[in-house]
């Protein structure tokens, strides 16, 4: 089948989900086409995209629409075999995601239990690590490092974590979200400790879950995504940063869910285009 991808931009978690979905559902034998609406339609808003996106889609054929967050499933409601996908908790516009939700009914697919939980109607597909990548090379760490791997957003709290590192005289390392994946993969086996904490609009953050596979002694993180899932030091008092870095616990070895894997991922929406 020919599926068509819509999603807001590359950067970021959200366009890793979709470059790891387009690789799989061709690894599978499908065709896969990709419109970002800020890359491609030089469109930065649900209204600039509204009338814009519907065109770009009329001009493509296609056996299955799939959108990613309701801002691009707005647009397209009334789309044949369309599907969308939500990668986290909307917070600004919870009416719109909640309409789009109640259209869409079974044709909707979330990336993580409480999402489940909020759209029991959903097909639950987590996002995933690929582990013949993302591994522990067994390569020295450089002491006192820190890694962050986030937007340098007040939603990750990026000044908050800067401010604490700094005051321990540790070592900030950032992927300024522009590595590749082989340098991805580099940063994760380099650090001592790794560090997120997203807002809880969070979808997946799969950064958690890389550094586990690769090995990392430390890895900080707060509730949100999946975070309550894993065995890692978790933080919800920001003001607190400093003291659960000096005493964040190595915790390895990391148990990685199964399901946590691209292919099982691909297959399970799969199934549900095909209606199984």
């Amino acid at each position: 089948m020919k599926i068509l991808i819509v999603l807001i931009r590359w950067k970021g978690g959200v366009g890793r989900v979709v470059e790891n979905q387009k690789k799989e559902f061709e690894r599978l034998g499908h065709e896969v086409e990709i419109i970002s609406r800020e890359d491609d339609l030089k469109s930065f808003s649900t209204r600039d995209a509204f009338h814009k996106l519907r065109a770009e889609v009329d001009k493509r054929t296609y056996d299955i629409l799939l959108t990613q967050d309701w801002s691009c499933a707005l647009p397209l409601l009334n789309k044949k075999n369309h599907y969308v996908q939500f990668n986290g908790t909307e917070t600004n516009n919870p009416t719109l995601q909640n309409i789009v939700a109640k259209i869409k009914k079974k044709n909707v697919i979330v990336i993580r239990k409480e999402l489940k939980e909020k759209f029991p109607k959903a097909t639950l597909a987590y996002v995933g690590v690929n582990l013949e990548n993302f591994r522990d090379l067994k390569a020295e760490r450089v002491p006192g490092t820190v890694g962050f791997a986030n937007f340098e957003w007040d939603d990750y709290h990026y000044k908050e974590i800067k401010q604490a590192v700094d005051d321990l005289g540790l070592t900030l390392v950032k992927t300024n979200m522009n590595l590749t994946k082989e340098k991805l993969i580099q940063f994760y086996n380099k650090i001592e400790t790794f560090i997120s904490l997203p807002a809880k609009f969070a979808g997946f953050n799969m950064t958690w879950i890389e550094a586990m596979a690769c090995g990392v002694p430390k890895i900080i993180g707060n509730y949100n995504g999946v975070g309550k899932e894993l065995r890692i030091t978790h933080l919800e008092d920001y003001s607190s940063i400093t003291e659960v870095l000096k005493q964040a616990k190595d915790k390895r070895p990391y148990e990685i869910n199964p399901e946590f894997d691209w292919e099982v991922h691909a297959k399970k929406i799969l199934e549900l285009f095909d209606g199984k």
